[in-house]
């Protein structure tokens, strides 16, 4: 039976393994098959709504958008606010007012915070989108048409393996948690799991 210091040095390399894919430089494979992205938007216009636009984060994603929509004659629009539900409804009011083709709702926006405004913009042919919200194990709100999916469950591995090998197997870590926004959950279940796993001698206080 392999001792505890051994266990200790097992977990550390085997986070050492996992973060190697993500330290080399990724290789591109095409999701699909390839398709004329002008015949498919030109023309269209989508509402972007962020849950706060004081987030220069979302700012950046949004501005880059515009400049991606602008190749293919896509019209991107930000509809700003101050993070309140009831300008998010003005925003998804307003997409159905002047006919756009979609909404995007980005990083943080439950749907179903909004839902009887966003089944009214749907029920007028607005497609309804989300952007960096649902992690790939949750089942997205029917008043979804689609959604850029991100692995918040697999940024909570990573971060795991990461304090195991940053700090030597011996990590004392203050998890600060906001349940409140779905995607905290998968990201700090992983990590919990993922430093069980590979630091016997990290501890969470």
């Amino acid at each position: 039976m392999p001792s505890h210091a051994d266990a200790a040095a097992d977990g550390i390399a085997r986070a050492k393994e996992n973060l190697a894919k993500y330290q080399a430089k990724p290789v591109f494979v095409a999701p699909g098959d390839a398709f004329d992205a002008k015949s498919c938007a030109a023309g269209k216009k989508m509402l972007s709504i962020p849950n706060n636009s004081g987030n220069p984060f979302l700012k950046g994603i949004i501005d880059r958008m515009k400049t991606a929509g602008a190749e293919v004659g896509l019209e991107v629009r930000e509809w700003e606010n101050q993070g309140q539900p009831s300008q998010w409804v003005q925003g998804v009011e307003l997409a159905i007012r002047e006919k756009y083709d979609i909404i995007d709702l980005i990083s943080g926006i439950d749907p179903g915070t909004i839902q009887p405004q966003l089944q009214a913009a749907k029920d007028a042919g607005v497609k309804v989108m989300t952007s960096h919200f649902y992690d790939p194990s949750f089942e997205q709100n029917p008043v979804v048409s689609s959604s850029l999916t991100i692995g918040f469950g697999e940024i909570g591995t990573i971060l795991a393996d990461w304090s195991t090998v940053a700090l030597e197997g011996k990590a004392n870590i203050a998890l600060v948690v906001s349940n409140e926004v779905p995607p905290t959950i998968p990201l700090v279940a992983n990590f919990k799991k993922q430093l069980e796993a590979n630091c016997p001698d990290c501890k969470i206080v």
